[in-house]
């Protein structure tokens, strides 16, 4: 009898598009476990049918032969996440409050993060900012800024990170406050001591800001001269060294525009490549 013949190899398509899938289904099951262990609710409603998850039968199959009780096993989980959103989020938690930022977990905001594997407190300043105003929005870009990764291309432009906000007028000294008020224990002074604030009068009128990372990770956080401003802003996107220098004489350098860019470059608002 002759030798049986060796079984074709996979086509590299077919193999890629396998192991793709495979890689989806882990990650849709992992986000459904991490909701079902911090959401008893959702837990119960799955558990007796009344919630799919958006999941195919299959792997609603799976959890639903989970004895329900295991979801339950860490009590603490929900409120480690509680603790680390307030911890990042403080003025946008003592604003609106212990139970709206636990709100957010249930929300489908954070099942979003959970597929994209995005931030926690990203995703959470990014839903709270709306309800908290002014000094939500200021937590949000320096979430950003903490969060920004490296872009490329040469020429003058922001610093990686940079975050130009336009707010009422009174916002950055409110915020700072706002801190003051909270303390070096936010979760503490916000869930223990049950502190809350009122949103601030603002305004008239409104003023430029600018949230970056600073050298040794750290945040910045600073008003902008409306002219500063209109500079920055045009440079979101880097310009070759004259077409700075020409935008920069604009937006009324004049004559000084190279040393003030220097200058910019020098404090860390700009960076040159």
């Amino acid at each position: 009898m002759p030798p049986a013949e060796p079984a074709e190899p996979a086509e590299p398509a077919a193999a890629d598009a396998g192991l793709e899938a495979a890689r989806a289904r882990v990650l849709r099951l992992h986000q459904a476990v991490v909701r079902l262990s911090i959401d008893p609710a959702l837990a119960a409603a799955v558990a007796a049918g009344e919630a799919t998850l958006e999941l195919p039968p299959e792997d609603l199959a799976l959890l639903r032969a989970v004895d329900p009780r295991a979801w339950g096993v860490d009590h603490y989980r929900r409120a480690r996440l509680v603790t680390t959103t307030l911890e990042e989020l403080p003025v946008t938690g003592a604003l609106l409050g212990v139970a709206a930022v636990d709100s957010f977990l249930s929300s489908p905001a954070f099942t979003a993060m959970l597929s994209g594997r995005g931030s926690l407190a990203l995703a959470a300043a990014a839903a709270l900012a709306p309800a908290a105003g002014p000094l939500g929005l200021i937590e949000l870009a320096l979430a950003r800024a903490r969060r920004a990764s490296p872009t490329g291309g040469s020429g003058v432009a922001l610093v990686d990170g940079a975050q130009l906000l336009r707010l009422p007028a009174g916002a950055v000294t409110a915020y700072g406050q706002a801190l003051t008020t909270i303390g070096d224990s936010p979760v503490q002074a916000i869930v223990d001591e049950g502190r809350r604030l009122s949103p601030p009068r603002l305004g008239p009128g409104d003023e430029h800001a600018l949230a970056r990372p600073t050298a040794g990770g750290g945040l910045d956080l600073q008003v902008l001269d409306p002219a500063l401003a209109r500079l920055l802003e045009g440079l979101r996107a880097p310009k070759a060294w004259p077409q700075a220098v020409a935008w920069a004489r604009k937006n009324g350098a004049g004559a000084r525009a190279e040393r003030l860019l220097r200058e910019l470059c020098a404090e860390g608002l700009l960076r040159k490549r």
